[in-house]
């Protein structure tokens, strides 16, 4: 199974990242080791030898997981295809002997909404005739970011998957007032699992739940539509032969990538326990027409929330001030 195939838009990178900052210190040696025994011989790299530890795991390639490690620090990437969010905290413990456990639930054996191909041409309806209001981006400067970008603020409290997306979305409606763009018919797509982080296993178990038109919900309002919201059925071609209609169907949302998928993906890693761990920082993919989405992880009662865009088109300025927006809606919700 090739990358192209396994997502709807072929022209992503579906990487995702844990940045984890430990109480011990480890070496690139040991976390080599760590991941090799775990079946995934990666490349590891010391930290302080490339200029950004990050974007260096996040950047396409071949390797289904890479890491980078540096004193009491370890970035982890992986191929979505290979490794979801709550596995990402499995190759954390193979990789470091820090286990780390999470409280998400995950949505079990809900039922997906509907066909593949049902799917397929209600998202490609929708980008023709009704596209979701993408991130604003910044008018053109001549300077273009290469590679990824990233920014994240820190809440002293833990976030449900509901305060999140709600702040999210507040914070793109007031991102785009600002800046006159579309403040309507805002879509976010959300990452979950299907198995939940009380045992975390390497491996691909996630679900995809999407939720239409949620600038006007509150907080109980969104916290149903989640619970409500049946998870996507994989687009067609997600397979080792895919079909002619699901060959034509990536195709074709690829060509309408800049009006597909959804303003923003949000995902919670949820509260995780780690004895070992001082801090987590998550970074899902950056799919759909914007390319933002939004992470978060709780640890002992705080939560890391990050942003993560494609630096051509959202660079590091405008996450951060996105992501004030953001701080902005949650204060607002708490007050």
């Amino acid at each position: 199974m090739t990358t192209g195939t396994w997502v709807a838009d072929p022209t992503v990178a579906w990487v995702i990242a844990l940045e984890a900052h430990l109480r011990e210190a480890v070496d690139v040696e040991q976390v080599a080791r760590g991941l090799a025994s775990a079946g995934f011989p990666a490349p590891v790299v010391a930290a302080d030898e490339c200029s950004d530890a990050l974007q260096q795991v996040v950047a396409p390639g071949s390797a289904a997981v890479r890491a980078a490690a540096s004193a009491n620090r370890v970035v982890l990437g992986a191929q979505h295809e290979h490794c979801d969010g709550l596995g990402l905290l499995a190759l954390l413990a193979a990789a470091t002997g820090a286990p780390a456990t999470s409280s998400a639930r995950g949505v079990g054996e809900r039922s997906a909404r509907g066909s593949a191909l049902g799917s397929t041409a209600r998202r490609l309806a929708e980008a023709l005739l009704a596209p979701p209001a993408p991130v604003a981006a910044p008018a053109a400067t001549g300077r273009r970011e290469a590679g990824e970008a990233f920014a994240r603020f820190t809440v002293a409290r833990r976030l449900s998957v509901a305060e999140l997306t709600h702040a999210a979305v507040q914070g793109v409606a007031a991102h785009n007032r600002a800046a006159g763009a579309r403040t309507t018919r805002v879509a976010v797509a959300l990452g979950a699992s299907r198995l939940g982080g009380e045992v975390p296993v390497v491996g691909d178990h996630s679900a995809l739940l999407r939720l239409r038109g949620v600038e006007g919900l509150s907080v109980p309002e969104v916290r149903a539509a989640i619970r409500a919201a049946a998870p996507e059925p994989p687009p067609p071609g997600a397979g080792d032969a895919p079909s002619l209609t699901g060959r034509v169907a990536t195709v074709a949302m690829g060509a309408l990538s800049s009006r597909l998928g959804s303003t923003l993906l949000v995902s919670h890693l949820g509260e995780v326990d780690a004895p070992w761990v001082e801090e987590l920082a998550f970074y899902p993919v950056t799919g759909g027409g914007s390319g933002v989405s939004v992470g978060a992880v709780g640890l002992r009662g705080t939560t890391v929330v990050t942003l993560r865009g494609r630096g051509h088109r959202h660079p590091y300025a405008t996450l951060e001030a996105l992501g004030r927006r953001m701080h902005d809606a949650l204060e607002a919700t708490d007050s």
